[in-house]
């Protein structure tokens, strides 16, 4: 099986120089990564294997969600109780997950 998944906890980690695999992300990864062939897509380099670094995840093209069995979407603003702009809270958790699916629909 193949899996792909798109990450912004990744750039958390990323910030304070190394991997963080305490996060969902990062679990995920070290549970599956043996068994499954994960294709990460971040927006910074973590250091995963198989990994393909992308400047926006809204930019996608529908092909980088071709051959994938399942597409696991991680990007998403959370425990962040500073944050009042429910505009954006909204853009990254709604519609960008409904994007990121649309786009994973087309691909087949």
């Amino acid at each position: 099986m193949m899996l792909m998944y798109v990450s912004k906890l990744e750039v958390y980690a990323v910030l304070n120089g190394s991997r963080n695999e305490k996060n969902i992300a990062g679990q995920f990864i070290k549970k599956y990564v043996s068994t499954d062939s994960i294709t990460c897509y971040s927006r910074r380099p973590t250091g995963y294997e198989k990994e393909i670094v992308v400047k926006a995840f809204r930019d996608m093209p529908v092909e980088a969600f071709s051959g994938f069995d399942a597409v696991i979407n991680f990007a998403a603003i959370v425990h962040r109780p500073e944050l009042k702009d429910q505009e954006l809270y909204d853009d990254v958790n709604y519609r960008m997950a409904c994007l990121l699916a649309q786009k994973a629909k087309q691909a087949g």
